[in-house]
């Protein structure tokens, strides 16, 4: 029994919502890391130049392990 070619080479909809059900939780838990990190910026901004530019290497660093892991 030899398998029939698909009609379209289009998504489906359960195509599309497969990706979605995976990405979404995904790109917001990424939003709230960015939202922690504006945050931590804002509050370390009023504390000193000193503690804002060491928080910002730190960030630095911890996003390229973010990337490589």
């Amino acid at each position: 029994m030899t398998a029939r070619p698909s009609a379209s080479k289009f998504p489906t909809a359960s195509d599309h919502r497969a990706t979605l059900t995976t990405a979404l939780p995904l790109g917001i838990s990424y939003v709230g890391v960015e939202l922690i990190g504006i945050t931590d910026s804002i509050m370390l901004g009023r504390l000193s130049t000193d503690a804002l530019s060491a928080a910002g290497l730190a960030l630095s660093i911890f996003n390229v392990i973010l990337v490589a892991g």
